[in-house]
């Protein structure tokens, strides 16, 4: 089975995807009581800004 074709739909769904990855995990970080990691998500339309003073590992 070959892989699929990039194509701009594409490569849009992954992007979006991976920004509701991200979005869904940095809000998690920050809904813990005190938000002690300093995390921030600010969206602007379809972008998003993404901020965490220690980023967990």
């Amino acid at each position: 089975m070959g892989l699929p074709v990039i194509n701009e739909e594409l490569a849009s769904r992954i992007q979006h995807s991976e920004i509701e990855c991200f979005t869904s995990r940095i809000s998690s970080i920050g809904e813990r009581e005190g938000n002690p990691m300093g995390a921030e998500l600010i969206r602007f339309g379809r972008t998003a800004a993404f901020y965490i003073r220690e980023m967990p590992y």
